[in-house]
């Protein structure tokens, strides 16, 4: 169901709590805590990486036509890292199922499985062979030492055909993930208008609490 965009407009931070903008006749905001609100919050996380991914790729293509170099290939390692985040095992957000993102598409899948390939066994993990080095001894007549020589192999894969696959991968995983915001969207709706407005009222206020020294190694809670 489409229907006209009505905020928020933007918040500011009050001594106690913050102010959503945009619902001016609105008394207060409460959480959804049900599992389509989790969903739906997740889902909201899964659009904001992957539009990351989008707008970094844009960017990588534009360095590639000038040189390929350190910041390109810092930045495909960025879209790689973030992008398989959606995909990866998390303690605090539900994962996106390749399977069912990439559904009916075994070009996109086998295309998912080698950058994921890449991403782990060459860019977090040094274990394949797509980067390795060597450690050799120059011998001379006389099988004497001259040098120790020490060669490293580097296969690129950041390049404008890499580059287009992966946009077309981030591209389909937003579309399934616009369709099943909408859709979650339609179940809030109808979830929350079933309510009577004193469960409305009963439910936990919404809260914003910024992180803090310490707070890095919390898997946080919905």
């Amino acid at each position: 169901m489409n229907r006209p965009y009505t905020g928020p407009t933007g918040f500011t931070f009050r001594p106690d709590s913050f102010h959503i903008e945009g619902y001016p006749n609105a008394d207060r905001v409460v959480k959804l805590t049900t599992p389509v609100g989790k969903r739906l919050a997740d889902m909201r996380l899964h659009d904001s990486d992957l539009g990351f991914c989008e707008r970094t790729m844009q960017i990588y293509g534009s360095t590639l036509r000038v040189e390929a170099g350190d910041l390109s290939r810092a930045l495909w390692i960025t879209v790689l890292t973030k992008f398989y985040s959606c995909f990866g095992t998390s303690a605090s957000r539900a994962s996106l199922d390749a399977k069912k993102v990439y559904a009916g598409k075994s070009d996109a899948m086998r295309a998912f499985w080698y950058y994921q390939n890449m991403r782990n066994k060459n860019i977090v993990h040094d274990e394949n062979n797509y980067a390795y080095g060597i450690t050799g001894i120059v011998l001379g007549p006389a099988s004497e030492v001259q040098d120790i020589l020490s060669l490293q192999f580097q296969t690129m894969t950041d390049n404008f055909e890499d580059g287009q696959n992966m946009y077309n991968l981030i591209d389909a995983a937003q579309k399934y993930v616009s369709d099943q915001i909408g859709a979650l969207l339609s179940k809030a709706f109808i979830q929350t208008n079933m309510l009577s407005p004193q469960q409305r009222v009963a439910l936990p206020p919404l809260q914003v609490t910024a992180p803090g020294p310490g707070d890095e190694g919390i898997s946080r809670k919905y």
